[in-house]
């Protein structure tokens, strides 16, 4: 008899970024796994950088719940504000400088300010 074993679980690293403007705001975030990676970028009116930042989180976080089943997900962001709204959450959390040596950061930074402005 064959016994099924569970999936293993999925390590999943999520960076976001957000940059606000003038009331238009864009997001990106960078979903790396042991499975892949994702990126998605959307843009959207708000007027406050730490809103747009946790919006980005919660995006990146839907994005991982339509795809894992209990993920085990690091959410990585400059904002400290939105670390601590994920720390709350519960998910383990890691800030990073932003626009320094990280290119995951970076590059989600870049985009989130391309798609802003369009």
């Amino acid at each position: 008899m064959d016994i099924l074993k569970p999936p293993a679980k999925l390590n999943v690293t999520l960076y976001t970024d957000a940059s606000v403007k003038e009331g238009k705001a864009g997001l990106h975030v960078y979903i790396k796994s042991n499975e892949g990676k994702i990126e998605h970028s959307e843009a959207f009116e708000c007027k406050d950088n730490n809103i747009a930042e946790i919006h980005a989180i919660k995006v990146g976080l839907k994005i991982i719940e339509g795809i894992a089943l209990n993920p085990d997900v690091l959410v990585c962001c400059d904002n400290r504000a939105a670390v601590a709204w994920a720390k709350q959450q519960g998910h383990r959390v890691k800030w990073v400088r932003g626009h320094r040596h990280n290119w995951m950061n970076n590059r989600c930074d870049r985009y989130a300010r391309k798609v802003r402005t369009r």
